[in-house]
């Protein structure tokens, strides 16, 4: 647990991921998989930024609902 939080910590202080996986003495690959599973969520939408919204409150809602996987082997983890 403490190579992961030590990864992750690294890899916020823009260390490149083949310096890491030296550093903590791992395979390149498995830093580049535990750093695509880390931020694996989007950051927020920024305020203010792009083209205004062409859908409504209630067709987000419809789209998000069908939008959602079902399978949990589709789901982003």
């Amino acid at each position: 647990m403490e190579e992961k939080s030590r990864a992750i910590e690294l890899l916020d202080y823009g260390m490149s991921v083949i310096h890491v996986a030296t550093d903590l003495k791992v395979f390149r690959q498995a830093i580049v998989v535990f750093g695509m599973r880390w931020r694996c969520t989007t950051p927020p939408r920024k305020s203010g930024s792009g083209a205004p919204r062409k859908t409504s409150a209630r067709m987000d809602k419809l789209l998000k609902r069908e939008k959602t996987p079902k399978h949990p082997s589709e789901r982003c983890y």
